[in-house]
């Protein structure tokens, strides 16, 4: 289930931070502002807009749904030139709390493009995804919701145009119902995109990331 939602155009500023971390690896290529608490006003105000959605997403998404509050699944990103995040499904249960991660929140800062994709069951042996079955040009301001199901597999398309860089923030609401899907990683689950073809080596790198035993050894590779 997604919902979207379009409001007016953010004003962005302050974004010339001190502690962006860079992803650079064959699954995603970006840069995610690591604090998460003491940002700008204005950021600030973006994401507790974003948290004080909860009670009205539990009845949208007929769950209890709770603010993830050590936002640990909480992100700032921006994608600069080239930069993209592959097909994936996100984590199934919250490594602190243990929380499921029921629903994701993105709101977009910029001009952005969702695509989301059919597939199999992420906890399949063989798990592919198959086609685009949506995707989304979002404006300044869309903020989409969709559920952290089986089956939600999703990417960002690359950057191609210089200039056009792309700034989103992320968030998760938690819920108590840890047996209504299978996938119980706590890390993200990437998977190629039909037409391309992953090295053995990439996809153990792959495995060991999503791995919540030894995703700490390769995490940043």
């Amino acid at each position: 289930m997604i919902i979207q939602k379009e409001g007016h155009r953010y004003f962005i500023e302050h974004w010339n931070l001190p502690y962006w971390n860079r992803y650079d690896n064959p699954f995603e290529k970006k840069w995610s502002l690591k604090e998460k608490f003491n940002l700008p006003i204005n950021i600030s105000a973006l994401i507790n807009l974003l948290d004080t959605q909860y009670d009205n997403l539990s009845q949208i998404f007929e769950a209890n749904l709770k603010i993830d509050l050590e936002r640990h699944y909480h992100g700032i990103f921006r994608y600069q030139l080239g930069d993209y995040l592959n097909v994936h499904v996100d984590a199934g249960i919250n490594p602190i709390t243990k929380l499921r991660k029921h629903v994701t929140a993105i709101m977009y800062l910029t001009e952005s493009v969702l695509e989301l994709w059919s597939g199999s069951n992420c906890t399949n042996q063989d798990k592919r995804v198959t086609h685009v079955t949506e995707l989304i040009d979002a404006k300044p301001g869309t903020v989409i919701y969709f559920e952290n199901n089986d089956f939600a597999w999703h990417g960002v398309s690359p950057v191609y145009q210089l200039g056009k860089e792309r700034i989103l923030i992320t968030a998760s609401f938690m819920s108590e119902e840890i047996n209504i899907w299978s996938n119980i990683r706590q890390r993200a689950f990437f998977v190629p995109r039909p037409n391309e073809i992953w090295s053995e080596d990439i996809e153990k790198l792959r495995d060991v990331r999503s791995d919540s035993e030894r995703y700490a050894e390769v995490y940043r590779v």
